[in-house]
């Protein structure tokens, strides 16, 4: 499959998801994300039918056979029948110029396809991979935001923020030269993750921001108030709770400043250390 068909496919199968999104899952969108209906129709938030064949037959209706639909990553084969990769999940596309280059789908009480994850992301194959959720939105000069999940970004880009995310707590190793090149053209860099009891989010921070710094950037984070009674709040909870970025950028500080900062190099200089003994030769340890 060439990137033209791929476009095709892609775009074809987005467009159903968009159609099949009613109003219930509209007014999900705005009560639980906060996203507005402008927001919805420009990031062609959709959708997938619970109807195991719907996507399959129309795709097969549009020409695309089901070895285009596997090559894409949009279904699992068996030797039965082609299988759709989402079945009743919120679908929000990655999109590239405009256009969707790649799917990650959200559970919802109706999701019935296996999936035991929240989030279930399109298979990566060798047209379809996983692209950098946001990596449009950055303007030369102007700040950009780096945050965690996929409704974390599209609510700071509702916001009128550059933001830019990885929809875990870190970048793929292969996506960090991109990330480093976006953010260097850009102005300040502001990394606000997740802040949760387990600190996770926080540690992802770090370990981005510090992978930043090693590349020449100089990031700053950006911490997420969090009540005591609360085990995780995420960027897009607290700006739905009527929080400000802007403040959140405002009371940033550089990432080295932060005592975690200084623990996880340790930790790094201690594993390094580590490692290397444990390949020393046993005539060097007995001599």
């Amino acid at each position: 499959m060439d990137e033209s068909r791929f476009g095709e496919i892609m775009d074809c199968v987005v467009t159903l998801f968009q159609r099949n999104l009613t109003e219930e899952h509209r007014e999900h969108l705005h009560h639980r994300y906060g996203l507005t209906d402008e927001t919805i129709s420009r990031y062609r938030i959709g959708y997938a039918p619970l109807d195991r064949n719907q996507m399959v037959l129309n795709l097969f209706e549009h020409g695309f056979s089901g070895d285009e639909m596997a090559a894409a990553g949009l279904v699992t084969r068996t030797p039965e029948t082609n299988l759709p990769l989402w079945q009743g999940r919120l679908m929000f596309p990655y999109l590239v110029g405009g256009a969707p280059m790649y799917l990650i789908g959200r559970r919802t009480d109706e999701t019935n396809d296996g999936g035991k994850g929240k989030y279930k992301k399109q298979r990566r194959t060798g047209v379809a991979a996983e692209p950098i959720f946001g990596l449009d939105s950055v303007v030369p000069g102007k700040p950009v935001i780096v945050t965690e999940g996929v409704t974390d970004a599209i609510i700071a880009q509702q916001a009128g923020y550059a933001c830019v995310s990885p929809v875990t707590t870190r970048f793929k190793e292969e996506h960090a030269p991109l990330v480093v090149e976006a953010c260097r053209r850009a102005g300040r860099v502001y990394i606000i993750m997740d802040s949760e009891t387990d600190e996770a989010g926080l540690r992802g921070a770090v370990s981005t921001g510090m992978e930043m710094v090693r590349r020449g950037l100089y990031p700053y984070l950006g911490l997420i108030p969090r009540p005591d009674d609360i085990d995780k709040i995420d960027l897009n909870d607290y700006v739905r709770g009527g929080g400000s970025i802007e403040d959140l950028m405002g009371r940033a500080t550089y990432i080295e400043d932060h005592p975690l900062a200084e623990t996880m190099r340790l930790e790094a200089v201690r594993r390094a250390a580590q490692q290397a003994y444990s390949v020393v030769p046993c005539w060097i340890m007995t001599h």
